[in-house]
């Protein structure tokens, strides 16, 4: 049976992409990084209003038949399905399910990663369809095309932005900032092996010979 897991690693020096692959698919599954906001907009009832995600699953078939479903974060079986039928050359914009998808675990403070959880959204068709993300809001516009399962690889390379490690750096805001980024599982008993580069948010050592506190050996964890 097919199962999912994400987990959410904090970096302090974020993305990864593909190129050259179809995006077109049967099935996928949705990630979904949890935005901080600036604390200048946190007593903004305007501006958090007005925060939104959503997905938008585009068909060039006929009658596409499209279902999405979340995960019970506790048992992993798929919970709160949704079934949508899509026309010839014609989008759906859903929005997630925010409950089902935000990251919450790890630190003092639940939300310094590193913690598998059953936070995801799947989404499968019984035509091909393509499926991207969307996320507008304070601090939190962004966008993604999401990849098909069947084109899910096993090595990837994550590029970070550089950070505002306790907020000291910020010219408009003193907002602590750091990279993430999430690794999502389709399949039951999945190993992951990361090897950071750089000192994670519940202080894991970078292993190569760059950032404060590189050993210069991998120091790889799974």
């Amino acid at each position: 049976m097919k199962k999912l897991f994400l987990l959410l690693l904090v970096l302090l020096p974020i993305s990864s992409f593909a190129q050259g692959l179809n995006a077109d698919g049967n099935d996928y599954y949705i990630g979904w990084l949890y935005p901080s906001y600036n604390s200048q907009s946190l007593t903004i009832p305007s501006v958090l209003n007005f925060f939104e995600v959503s997905v938008l699953v585009s068909s060039y078939s006929d009658n596409t038949g499209v279902t999405i479903s979340y995960f019970d974060n506790k048992t992993g079986v798929e919970v709160d399905s949704e079934k949508y039928v899509i026309g010839k050359r014609r989008s759906k914009q859903v929005p997630i399910n925010m409950d089902h998808m935000r990251m919450d675990a790890g630190g003092p403070d639940g939300f310094d990663g590193e913690v598998v959880q059953w936070r995801a959204m799947h989404i499968s068709s019984t035509k091909p369809i393509n499926v991207q993300f969307f996320s507008s809001g304070a601090n939190s516009g962004g966008s993604y095309l999401a990849i098909p399962t069947r084109f899910l690889g096993k090595n990837y390379v994550v590029e970070s932005y550089q950070d505002n490690t306790g907020g000291a750096g910020g010219l408009l805001s003193h907002e602590n900032s750091s990279g993430h980024f999430m690794v999502v599982a389709a399949y039951d008993s999945t190993t992951v092996q990361i090897t950071p580069n750089a000192t994670t948010k519940v202080s894991r050592r970078p292993g190569v010979n760059c950032g404060e506190g590189a050993t210069g050996v991998p120091q790889p964890f799974t």
